[in-house]
């Protein structure tokens, strides 16, 4: 009898220990796991103090999604456990592909300002006259009276044309070579602070 309660004792001290040793393991992970660690431990430690201050930050307050918000609350309390790992350094992904999608926004402002300062309108309202354009573009829009084709054009010094098509279409050229063709000035329009000519009764030249 005496020798049970000796090894009950002694399992319960060694439960108890082995518990002591994962509480401190536990409590060691997390004194050690600081966000920025984590981020140095996948080599990222330059981008970590960027991606913090932006999840952090104003444009954040409010997020937009529930995901956003929680890994707001992660950065905000400042270090993960081995379960959040994977979850914390998510943030680098989502904070990077918002960097991306801002240059993307300013590539689009810069080359609108391009545009803006490079297109003028040409010709008068009512004429009729050839013209080379490149197609930039073609968007099919519906309405009530079926599909309109728009085209977004150029000529060569770099002015803007459009044109509204209903059972027709001018194929862009992959090789960005100019497509002889001749049209009526319909207006002179401006969109985004871009002068654009509108033309109709496109045919080829």
């Amino acid at each position: 009898m005496a020798a049970t309660k000796t090894d009950s004792r002694s399992q319960t001290a060694r439960a108890r220990a082995r518990q002591a040793m994962a509480d401190e393991l536990e409590r060691a992970r997390k004194r050690e796991s600081k966000l920025v660690v984590v981020f140095s431990a996948i080599d990222a430690r330059a981008d970590a103090e960027a991606a913090l201050a932006w999840i952090t930050g104003d444009e954040n307050a409010s997020p937009k999604s529930d995901y956003i918000h929680s890994i707001r609350v992660l950065a905000l309390r400042g270090w993960v456990t081995w379960k959040d790992f994977g979850f914390a350094c998510s943030i680098l992904t989502t904070w990077r592909l918002a960097v991306e999608r801002l240059d993307e926004v300013n590539r689009r402002e810069e080359a609108r300002r391009t545009a803006a300062a490079d297109s003028d309108y040409v010709g008068t309202v009512g004429e009729r006259r050839p013209f080379d354009l490149r197609v930039n573009s073609i968007k099919e829009l519906p309405s009530d009276w079926g599909v309109t084709v728009l085209h977004l054009m150029e000529d060569r010094e770099g002015n803007r044309f459009k044109w509204w098509a209903s059972d027709k279409r001018l194929d862009p050229n992959e090789s960005g070579e100019y497509l002889n063709v001749k049209g009526t000035i319909k207006a002179h329009d401006e969109y985004n602070g871009v002068k654009e000519t509108v033309i109709n009764r496109v045919v080829g030249a």
